[in-house]
C-alpha cells in the first residue's frame, strides 16, 4: 500500500515538534487520518507496511529520525530488507539529499519516500499542472501562530493539512497507474527506456566505463547556458519577445549522432576515424573572444575568474577538455592558440537511440491534458540526466549529537556509471543550438537561459525555425514592455502583463519586495531600522531537538 503524509510543525526551536500530520491512502484518497504529535504518527506507522510519501523528505524525514532515534531506534547501514525490528536505514547523498527512511514495523517495514524527486515542483504548482478542483488546491496557514502540545486541530486546519496530502495523492496515483514509481523522475525515465532493450544489446551499446575514464570525461559535461549581454547588463530594455525552444533536450536526442560502445583512448590531436568520429579532446590553449561573439567557456575551479563567469580572454594558457561539438563552438566563437593536444577518448556513434521512447511520450503529451500531460513532459525531459549520474553515492549517515540529529559524512563509496558519453553530448548539442540562434540575432540579443532567449523588438525572429508546438522549433513565449537583467537567473520582468522576478535563490516571499525601483544588485529583505521585513525573511533550516526549524535570516541580491 502507499500513502501520503504531511507534517505541520512548530516553528519556535526551543519547542519545536509536530503539532499536526495527516495520512491519505493513495487508492482511496478520501481516507485520510489526522494526529497532532509524532508520537501518534510513529505508532500509526508501525502497524503499516508500504511506502509513505512526503513531498520533501528532507524536512520532515528529520522529525522521523530524531523521534526514531529517542525511542531507541538504532540506525544501520544495511539493505533495507536486512533490518531488523527496531533499526531503519537511511539514503542520504553526500550533497544532503534525501531518498528513502526505511524502518522494520510491526508488520514488515515501511519505506518513507520522497514525492518531490517525483514530482519536482511545489505543491501549489501540482494542483494547478494536475487540473485539480478549486477545493483541493493549496490553502494558506499561519505557520507561526502558537500551538500548544494537545492543541486540537481546527477547521482550517485540517481542510489546510487534508489538500496538502490529497494533491499528492491524486498526482501520485496518475503516476503509479503508469507504473512510474521509482525513487526519483530520473529512474523512472531511465527505467522506462532500458526496458526498450535486451541486455545484450543495452550493454554493447552502453558498456560500463572505467572509472577513471569517467573522471575524465567528467570534465566535458557541461550544464545548460545562461548569459547576459554585457551591452544591456543591469539597465532597463524595452518592448521584447522571450523565444523558447520546444523540447530543446528531447529535440537533440532525435536529432543528432550520439556516441556508443567503449570509449577509446587517442593521443595528442585526434584524427579523424570514420568508425569513431565522436571525441571528447584535451587540449591546452590561449584564447580570445572573437568580435560579436558570444563566450561559452567557463573555468571553474581555476584561480582568478569566477565560478559562473563565461571567460572571454587568457592571460596564462589553461588546459580544456571538451567535446567535438563544443570544440567547434569554441573555434567558432574564440580565435585560439593551441600549445599542446593532450589526447582523449572517441566513440563509435548511432543515431535514432531515443526515437521510439521519444515518440511514445511525446505522443502522450500531444493528445492529453493535466497530469498525464505533465508527467509525459517530465519523462522526455527526465532521460538524458540519468546518464550522467555521478558515480559518488557516499552517503550521509543520522547520528545523535547533544539531543539533535545530525548527519556525518560515510566511507566513500562508488558505482560503476551509467553512460556518460550521452549526457555530455545532449547538453552540448543544447549549447551549440542556442548559441548559433543568439548569434543569428545578436543585434536584438538580450539573455538567454538553456532553451530560451530575451530578444529585443515585436517582431518575430525570421531567421530560425518558428512554430509553437513541433520539436526542434522555437516559439514566441511572450512580450514584454520593460525588463532588466542583471547576471545569470537574476531579471526582471512584465512578461505578458504582470512583474516578476526570476532569481535563483531568493525566496518566492523575498520576490514579493521587488520593483523596477529596488530590483538591483545589493537589495535586501531589510526595513529602515536593519530587521528582517516580517514574513520575507530567507528560511534556512536549523537542525534541533525534536527535529529542525525554519529561521528567517536577511537576504541580499549579490
Amino acid at each position: 500500500m502507499s500513502w501520503v503524509a504531511d507534517f505541520e510543525t512548530i516553528t519556535n526551536p526551543s519547542d519545536c515538534r509536530v503539532w499536526a500530520w495527516a495520512l491519505c491512502d493513495i487508492e482511496l484518497p478520501d481516507n485520510i487520518e489526522y494526529g497532532i504529535d509524532i508520537e501518534s504518527f510513529i505508532n500509526k506507522v508501525w502497524k503499516l507496511t508500504g511506502d509513505i510519501y512526503f513531498h520533501n523528505l528532507a524536512y520532515d524525514g528529520k522529525f522521523i529520525i530524531d523521534a526514531l532515534m529517542r525511542r531507541g531506534w538504532q540506525h544501520m547501514k544495511v539493505q533495507p530488507w536486512e533490518l531488523q525490528r527496531g533499526e531503519f536505514t537511511t539514503l542520504i547523498s553526500k550533497s544532503g539529499k534525501f531518498y528513502q527512511i526505511v524502518i522494520h514495523t510491526q508488520r514488515g517495514f515501511v519505506s518513507f519516500k520522497d514525492s518531490l524527486k517525483l514530482l519536482p515542483m511545489s505543491v501549489k504548482r501540482v494542483a494547478k499542472a494536475f487540473n485539480l478542483p478549486d477545493d483541493e488546491q493549496k490553502g494558506e496557514l499561519d505557520y507561526d501562530e502558537f500551538r500548544p502540545v494537545g492543541h486540537e486541530l481546527t477547521n482550517e486546519e485540517i481542510g489546510y493539512i487534508r489538500n496538502d496530502v490529497l494533491i499528492i495523492a491524486r498526482a501520485l496515483a496518475i503516476e503509479f497507474d503508469k507504473g512510474l514509481n521509482r525513487l526519483t523522475a530520473g529512474s523512472n525515465a531511465f527505467h522506462a527506456y532500458k526496458s526498450q532493450f535486451k541486455e545484450s544489446r543495452w550493454n554493447k551499446l552502453f558498456p560500463v566505463v572505467n572509472i577513471d575514464i569517467d573522471d575524465f570525461l567528467r570534465q566535458a559535461y557541461k550544464g545548460g547556458f545562461t548569459y547576459v549581454n554585457p551591452k544591456y547588463k543591469g539597465i532597463d530594455v524595452y518592448d521584447g519577445i522571450s523565444v523558447d525552444f520546444n523540447s530543446m533536450y528531447p529535440s537533440m536526442m532525435l536529432q543528432y549522432d550520439y556516441p556508443i560502445g567503449t570509449p577509446i583512448r587517442f593521443e595528442g590531436k585526434y584524427k579523424a576515424d570514420e568508425h569513431r568520429p565522436l571525441y571528447v579532446q584535451e587540449l591546452t590553449c590561449y584564447f580570445d573572444l572573437k568580435p560579436d561573439k558570444v563566450p561559452m567557456i567557463q573555468l571553474k575551479g581555476n584561480w582568478g575568474y569566477g565560478f559562473h563567469e563565461y571567460v572571454e580572454h587568457v592571460d596564462e594558457p589553461v588546459k580544456l577538455v571538451l567535446c567535438n561539438i563544443d570544440l567547434e563552438t569554441f573555434y567558432d566563437s574564440y580565435e585560439v592558440d593551441v600549445l599542446s593536444y593532450n589526447g582523449g577518448y572517441m566513440f563509435s556513434s548511432a543515431r535514432g537511440l531515443f526515437d521510439d521512447y521519444i515518440a511514445e511520450w511525446r505522443a502522450e503529451k500531444e493528445s492529453t491534458t493535466g497530469g498525464r500531460r505533465e508527467i509525459a513532459k517530465l519523462m522526455l525531459n527526465s532521460l538524458y540526466g540519468k546518464f550522467g549520474t555521478n558515480p559518488d553515492v557516499t552517503p550521509r549517515i543520522p547520528v545523535m549529537r547533544d539531543g539533535i540529529v545530525d548527519f556525518e559524512l560515510a566511507q566513500e563509496e562508488l558505482r560503476d556509471p551509467i553512460y556518460l558519453p550521452v549526457a555530455i553530448y545532449v547538453t552540448a548539442y543544447a549549447r551549440k543550438t542556442l548559441i548559433e540562434a543568439i548569434s543569428k540575432n545578436w543585434d536584438r540579443f538580450v539573455y538567454c537561459d538553456t532553451d530560451s532567449m530575451h530578444l529585443l523588438g515585436f517582431d518575430w525572429p525570421d531567421n530560425i525555425p518558428l512554430d509553437s508546438k513541433k520539436f526542434g522549433h522555437w516559439k514566441v513565449e511572450g512580450q514584454f514592455t520593460r525588463a532588466r537583467h542583471l547576471r545569470a537567473k537574476q531579471y526582471i520582468w512584465d512578461l505578458n502583463g504582470p512583474v516578476t522576478v526570476a532569481c535563483a535563490g531568493m525566496p518566492d516571499n523575498v520576490k514579493k519586495l521587488c520593483n523596477f525601483e529596488n530590483f538591483h544588485i545589493g537589495f535586501n529583505n531589510l526595513d529602515e531600522n536593519g530587521n528582517i521585513i516580517p514574513g520575507c525573511g530567507k528560511l534556512i533550516p536549523r537542525a534541533v531537538p525534536g527535529g529542525v526549524v525554519l529561521e528567517p535570516r536577511p537576504y541580499t541580491l549579490r
